[in-house]
């Protein structure tokens, strides 16, 4: 209901959950009920209701931290930043993934795992296009990396939100050439505003790719041939 948009149907639908929930308590449903809460805040976000999306959201993250598990948190931390976004709060957006990025490194962790890292740098890229004005380079270097991490999972919300991202770099004068900005790279006054990543700025820098390119480096000292 809530992916149609049928506020009607979707109402009916959580009211009906809401009393089994109330049913089940004490039963141990604590992190079922944790996990409804993060979908439930999707929904909400998708039916305009911000309010109830993190009022959910926040119900959701306090189980999981908790409960010291980092995968729910990170996940439903995620969904409030998006939901941040959605009623126009990009300031509170980026505070709430940056303390995210902050606690957890892309390379253990929940971050680690590809799905959450690609949905990540799609947050990033729709705050880059929301600044005054808008970092484009930026933007285009993060697209591509979230693209790289989502290849081969189907999910119609974040290929739709990197096939919108993309239109609108393109529509405000962005391009996607083999050279672009650096993100993980701090640069001085001394050093070019442009990074050239090459080959990586098609491939990304998920900590999967970055190991393929360790052996890859390896393997290239020695003279015999070799099959990755």
């Amino acid at each position: 209901a809530a992916l149609r948009r049928d506020k009607r149907g979707f109402q009916v639908a959580v009211e009906a959950h809401d009393q089994t929930m109330a049913r089940a308590q004490g039963r141990g449903a604590s992190f079922l009920e944790a996990w409804n809460a993060t979908h439930l805040a999707r929904a909400f976000r998708l039916v305009s209701d911000y309010d109830e999306a993190v009022s959910r959201g926040e119900l959701a993250r306090a189980f999981f931290a908790r409960s010291r598990l980092a995968g729910g948190e990170a996940h439903v931390e995620l969904e409030l930043t998006e939901i941040e976004l959605a009623r126009g709060a990009p300031v509170e957006a980026e505070r709430r993934l940056a303390a995210l990025k902050k606690r957890f490194a892309e390379t253990e962790g929940p971050l680690a795992n590809p799905l959450l890292a690609g949905r990540a740098n799609l947050l990033e890229v729709r705050l880059c296009l929301a600044s005054k004005p808008a970092r484009l380079d930026e933007a285009s270097a993060l697209l591509v990396e979230a693209e790289g991490r989502l290849i081969g999972r189907s999910l119609r919300e974040l290929e739709e939100q990197a096939k919108e991202a993309r239109r609108r770099i393109r529509a405000l004068g962005g391009s996607f050439s083999t050279t672009v900005v650096d993100t993980r790279r701090p640069t001085t006054d001394s050093q070019a505003s442009h990074t050239a990543l090459r080959a990586s700025a098609i491939v990304g820098q998920s900590p999967a790719i970055r190991e393929l390119w360790r052996w890859i480096r390896q393997a290239a000292l020695s003279p015999l041939n070799i099959l990755i």
